[in-house]
């Protein structure tokens, strides 16, 4: 069996302060509240850079940044036939209180610096496997990208 989806999005999105802006929702497939980085479906005529920007600002009410494509994931490629399009985001700002949710939806955005994230994969706090895989995707491109980047190294981050 093959489901049909289009594709995905998620977004490692840093604000001003370098803290990460994450999402806490309830998952019903998981039956439990999840912390994760928001995202969604690339919904018909969007790019998925759009469609991360859009995930971004509706569930966050987070905006701008610069933004760069950490890569393209299969996620669940035994079931789905779809893509993840994981994209970094950093020095957004606030610019809206008010969320657009969909129908169902209940988030509550959280604010985190991202060696206590670290530490929250490390402990099965955040199970997420495509929020586990985007950060993955965010170290390999800090790696590549010190000391330009700016941002914090691994040894440097008390674990």
């Amino acid at each position: 069996m093959v489901l049909e989806s289009p594709d995905w999005v998620v977004v490692v999105a840093f604000d001003d302060a370098e803290r990460l802006v994450m999402v806490r929702q309830y998952r019903h497939g998981w039956g439990d509240v999840t912390l994760e980085c928001p995202g969604g479906l690339v919904e018909p005529g969007y790019e998925p850079l759009e469609a991360a920007r859009a995930e971004l600002l509706q569930e966050t009410g987070h905006a701008g940044g610069e933004w760069t494509n950490l890569g393209r994931l299969a996620p669940v490629p035994a079931v789905f036939n779809n893509a993840l399009h994981v994209f970094l985001a950093r020095g957004v700002t606030r610019v809206s209180d008010e969320l657009d949710l969909d129908e169902g939806e209940d988030i509550r955005t959280e604010l985190h610096p991202y060696p206590e994230v670290r530490r929250m994969v490390e402990r099965g706090d955040i199970l997420h496997a495509q929020v586990v895989a985007a950060f993955y995707l965010y170290e390999l491109w800090c790696e590549a990208n010190r000391p330009a980047a700016g941002w914090v190294d691994a040894e440097e981050d008390g674990r």
